[in-house]
C-alpha cells in the first residue's frame, strides 16, 4: 500500500490536511481531506472528505463529519475499499466501512472499537 503522507495548507480561506492513498486498488491515488478549520470543526471533530481519484483528477465520494485524528487506513476492506479508522467525539475509535457507494456520514453511529490498539493499519493523517 503506497501512502503519501499529508500535505498541509494554511491560508486565509481554509485550513486542511490531505493524504493520498489508493483505497480501492485501482492504481489511482484517492484523497482524504481533513478540514481543520474552525468553520468545519466542532467539539466532536472535523469534517473530512473522501475523494475518488480518476484519470482527470478527483470526484467527490464521501463526506464524513465529526472526525478526530489520527486517520488510519486499515488492512481490511469492505465492498472493495479499505476500511478507515477514525476517532469521533463521545465514542472513541470506530471503523468506517464503505457500503458500495459511500463511507458513513456520521462515524458516531458506528460501533466503537473495543481494543483500538489491536487495529492494524497505516496512519494517513496524524
Amino acid at each position: 500500500m503506497d501512502i503519501v503522507i499529508k500535505q498541509q495548507t494554511h491560508n486565509e480561506n481554509a485550513r486542511y490536511e490531505v493524504g493520498f492513498v489508493d483505497l480501492n486498488n485501482d492504481q489511482i491515488q484517492d484523497a482524504v481531506v481533513y478540514l481543520n478549520d474552525r468553520n468545519w470543526c466542532g467539539s466532536g471533530g472535523c469534517t473530512t472528505f473522501i475523494l475518488k481519484g480518476v484519470k482527470s483528477g478527483f470526484e467527490f465520494q464521501s463526506k464524513v463529519m465529526i472526525v478526530k485524528k489520527p486517520i488510519v487506513i486499515s488492512q481490511s476492506k469492505s465492498n472493495g475499499y479499505m476500511d478507515i479508522i477514525v476517532n469521533t467525539g463521545g465514542v472513541g475509535s470506530v471503523v468506517l466501512k464503505f457500503n458500495g457507494k459511500t463511507y458513513p456520514l456520521n462515524p458516531s453511529t458506528q460501533p466503537p472499537v473495543k481494543n483500538p490498539k489491536s487495529m492494524t493499519g497505516q496512519v494517513l493523517l496524524n
